[in-house]
């Protein structure tokens, strides 16, 4: 004959705790007829109970899927998927069925102060496979490495003394970050601002100003770029030091 269970409110697969009594009397009824997937988490012979969950069936069907999604993608594959969750740290993407992560930190080729300035839920995005944990079924995402290198023939694209314009996407003790419309991002430091960016000794640059910057420095293998506000030097003007400047830079990169 048949066995009946029961589901407790807590393992149902759909469900609010906001809801009034009312409500949740009118979800579960709506469920009579249905066919559902159930998982087994209690057996009482003695006393004929038997305990079910849809929500632990769920699970299992979704680290199933994520298993063989794994099984069926490779490190450095681009892949479709939909946004399904941001958060402080990062993006959670759904591949079909399985979500992602992508780090802040791989979002853009430049800093970004939250990812919500960069997706919003649902919205269809290409990510760069960067790694698969097969023993913990994680999968870590990249956005950026979905897209071109910006830093690529960044040394065909600028020249010393060329004047550009950009957007200050960070402001530090030592100067402010400034990202071009393409995406390379570096350095005005304190010395190169001018009598507006710095005002008593104090930076006045906010994130998100657009400001025009002269480039003074290209260094494409380590990836960096410097900016001043500043004339061109004459020769009777002493020589910058971009020892100082590059180890501020170390560290700006280092606390990102």
């Amino acid at each position: 004959g048949q066995l009946e269970g029961f589901i407790p409110y807590s393992h149902m697969q759909s469900r609010a705790s906001s809801r009034s009594e009312q409500d949740r009397g009118e979800a579960m009824s709506m469920m009579v007829g249905l066919r559902t997937q159930v998982t087994v988490i209690e057996v009482n012979q003695p006393r004929r109970r038997l305990i079910l969950s849809q929500r632990e069936a769920e699970r299992t069907s979704q680290s199933e899927q994520k298993a063989r999604l794994m099984q069926s993608i490779h490190i450095g594959d681009i892949l479709t998927g939909t946004v399904s969750g941001v958060r402080d740290f990062g993006v959670f993407v759904d591949l079909g069925g399985a979500d992602g992560l992508i780090h802040i930190s791989e979002l853009d080729w430049h800093r970004v102060p939250h990812p919500s300035t960069l997706v919003k839920p649902g919205e269809k995005i290409q990510v760069y496979v960067l790694e698969l944990d097969h023993e913990n079924k994680r999968i870590a995402l990249s956005l950026r490495r979905a897209q071109p290198d910006p830093w690529d023939g960044v040394q065909d694209k600028y020249h010393i003394d060329q004047i550009v314009n950009g957007t200050v996407s960070n402001v530090v003790n030592f100067g402010a970050f400034v990202v071009l419309p393409d995406g390379i991002e570096g350095l005005l430091h304190i010395s190169e601002m001018d009598d507006r960016s710095l005002v008593d000794g104090q930076i006045t640059l906010l994130r998100g100003d657009s400001v025009n910057v002269r480039v003074v420095r290209v260094e494409a293998p380590r990836r960096r770029i410097g900016f001043s506000q500043r004339p061109p030097a004459t020769e009777s003007d002493p020589p910058p030091s971009p020892e100082t400047h590059e180890g501020e830079a170390d560290q700006s990169s280092s606390s990102r």
